[in-house]
């Protein structure tokens, strides 16, 4: 049953019906969720291509920076550091054949902007999460490189401290900050080939950090098996405002859009955990609950959740990867 719901689920992405007039951002979203091979309907052309070569060769959207790098428009002026490359970097997008053409128009490959994002990074109080998942692929999860100001920068550090927030904070309740924590991790026990039991330092307390994200999942875990954006909170009672401003959000969204209560915080929770949860092999009965009311949320709610890009882009693309 949940093999067939989630089947179902996952046909409904062509029917949004991706075409040139999207935002930019929408459009990094449907890769994420379709894959690289993605197609978009070009309207000033009228041809079906792929989707990436438009957003990097048409899209206007990859400018320059004061030092005359490459950079999507949106990293240059966003606190989400980033963040285009690092969910192309999650997409399998390949970044040396990947053409790209600034809007002045300088042309190479999609490489060229990660180095220049390599060369521009600087570990600060904005959140890292999208650059931990770009460096995690680019130039890699072991790699050492000296920024313009002189730094030493891997992605180790990144990690540190990225793990030294509260669970809950960051963009969309946290989990774009546990993704990227869950994806450097992944990326290092294959490149290492060990076991979890075997990390060490940041490592180690990185893999603390994704266990106790799962149990306070687990135990907010509603009934019909979605998860809520309060899926941090220890107690049964708030005692934060960032508990406070979840919990009362989630209490909004299940009376006036019962249907993104269930995709928005369950799509983005199951997305994150995504790239690890193969290192907990016996701990899957409570994500294929999720899976299946995701699924068929989905489906049975689709006129409304299919205009709702990021939520569901998120959803697809936690379902494809998690493979329950």
């Amino acid at each position: 049953m949940i093999i067939h719901t989630s089947e179902q689920a996952i046909s409904r992405l062509p029917q949004v019906q991706l075409d040139s007039s999207f935002l930019t951002r929408d459009i990094v979203h449907m890769i994420l969720a379709g894959g690289p091979s993605l197609t978009l309907y070009n309207l000033s052309t009228g041809v079906h291509q792929r989707a990436v070569d438009y957003l990097c060769r048409e899209s206007d959207c990859i400018r320059q920076d004061a030092n005359g790098a490459p950079a999507f428009a949106t990293d240059l002026h966003s606190d989400r550091s980033n963040e285009f490359l690092g969910m192309l970097a999650v997409s399998n997008v390949n970044f040396k054949s990947t053409p790209y053409t600034t809007s002045s128009g300088n042309v190479g490959a999609l490489e060229d902007l990660a180095e220049a994002a390599m060369d521009r990074f600087s570990l600060s109080l904005q959140e890292n999460s999208w650059s931990l998942m770009l460096f995690s692929v680019y130039p890699g999860v072991n790699k050492d490189w000296t920024n313009r100001r002189g730094e030493l920068v891997n992605a180790e550090k990144i990690l540190e401290q990225e793990c030294s927030y509260a669970y809950g904070k960051g963009a969309c309740f946290g989990t774009h900050r546990l993704e990227g924590i869950a994806y450097a991790l992944r990326r290092f026990c294959l490149e290492e080939d060990i076991e979890p039991s075997q990390l060490k330092g940041t490592w180690a307390r990185a893999y603390e950090y994704v266990q106790g994200a799962i149990t306070r999942m687990r135990a907010n875990q509603r009934d019909d098996g979605s998860l809520p954006k309060s899926w941090f909170v220890k107690k049964s009672f708030p005692v934060s405002s960032l508990e406070w401003k979840h919990k009362l959000s989630d209490l909004a969204l299940l009376r006036f859009h019962p249907n993104e209560a269930i995709v928005y915080p369950t799509g983005h929770c199951l997305d994150a955990l995504s790239p690890i949860m193969e290192l907990f092999p016996s701990d899957r009965d409570w994500v294929a609950s999720a899976c299946y009311i995701l699924a068929q949320t989905i489906e049975t709610g689709w006129s409304g959740i299919g205009r709702k890009i990021s939520a569901l882009t998120h959803a697809i693309h936690a379902i494809k990867s998690l493979d329950i």
